[in-house]
């Protein structure tokens, strides 16, 4: 693993410290510290809140170190692991095809083919039984 890395980004008029190892922190101004708080989405990815904006570290991560998002672009975790937000080993842009074929090969995609070729849903938790 590269050695951890962090650069300065301005993100809605709030400096943040952002690692290539997906460490996010900002400064608290009223306390004087640098502040690290993360909270996991029930998708599993992880995110932060600045200035009252829900924001992905993975976004982040990609801006500080790549630049901001191309149009049409978005974050694709290579390893499949939404907690993994290290760059360049596991996250870069791409397009929503690439992402959702990355998502089929690594088996975190949301819908199944059945044997013809059709969509169907997969069963979550108790309900299961609605699908069968």
């Amino acid at each position: 693993m590269p050695k951890e890395q962090w650069r300065l980004l301005e993100y809605r008029s709030r400096k943040l410290l952002v690692s290539n190892h997906g460490q996010v922190k900002w400064f608290n101004k009223s306390s004087g510290i640098w502040v690290d708080k993360k909270t996991r989405t029930v998708d599993g990815y992880l995110a932060t809140t600045i200035n009252y904006d829900f924001v992905f570290v993975h976004t982040l991560v990609l801006t500080a170190f790549v630049g901001p998002r191309p149009p049409s672009l978005e974050a694709r975790h290579l390893n499949g692991n939404p907690q993994d937000n290290r760059w360049p080993e596991n996250l870069a842009w791409g397009t929503h095809s690439e992402n959702e074929k990355d998502k089929i090969k690594h088996g975190t995609n949301i819908h199944k083919r059945d044997q013809r070729g059709r969509f169907t849903p997969k069963p979550i938790g108790l309900n299961s039984r609605i699908f069968e």
